[in-house]
């Protein structure tokens, strides 16, 4: 339970962080080394948004593939071919340091939101599943007295906000992205009160 509540506050904590954005990953945070990268969901000193970095690197990835079709262009007219070989060594060095790093910063987003969405779920499995549980349960219940009064509006309109429920869990469950979670938890909420979101 303390567990749960400890989640609650954290994910209501990251709803107006994320707010203005639609995925995920655009306001996180990154922090470099020579060699690695950090990666934070506030900014704190020194960092950089992660995502403004990699389309810096994407200008320069640009630049350099350019300049690299231009050398490959004046090779081809066979004038001082030991300079354009030499500079174009030069210029494939750099366009593969700037793109590894443009792969390190990815890879350091994905890995800080796939670990975090494992958390929360990790967190929230037993409660999901268990509402999962009650809620298919619920819905037999509703369609066995649909089957008996097809014409029954207040059942129907019971089994259809039920069914919409169930599917809200499920997208918390099988949800592959943060985005998706956050989304679906911000429903979770507003369908379940909070003294019955945790049972």
């Amino acid at each position: 339970m303390k567990k749960l509540i400890v989640l609650f506050s954290f994910v209501l904590f990251l709803f107006p962080v994320f707010a203005v954005e639609k995925n995920f990953q655009e306001r996180l945070y990154c922090k470099f080394a020579d060699n690695s990268v950090r990666v934070y969901l506030l900014k704190e000193a020194d960092t950089t948004r992660c995502n403004d970095y990699i389309s810096v690197v994407n200008v320069y990835l640009k630049k350099e593939y350019n300049s690299i079709i231009q050398i490959m262009a004046n090779r081809n007219r066979w004038d001082d071919i030991e300079y354009w070989d030499s500079l174009y060594e030069e210029k494939k060095a750099q366009f593969l340091k700037l793109f590894s790093q443009r792969m390190m910063i990815q890879w350091a987003m994905d890995t800080f939101e796939n670990e975090l969405l494992e958390r929360c779920k990790e967190l929230m499995w037993e409660t999901l599943e268990n509402r999962n549980t009650v809620l298919d349960e619920q819905i037999v219940v509703l369609e066995a007295e649909l089957k008996e009064n097809s014409y029954n509006v207040k059942v129907e309109k019971a089994l259809q906000e039920l069914k919409y429920k169930k599917q809200i869990v499920e997208k918390m469950i099988i949800a592959e992205e943060m985005t998706s979670f956050l989304d679906a938890f911000s429903v979770y909420l507003t369908l379940f009160p909070f003294n019955q979101s945790w049972k």
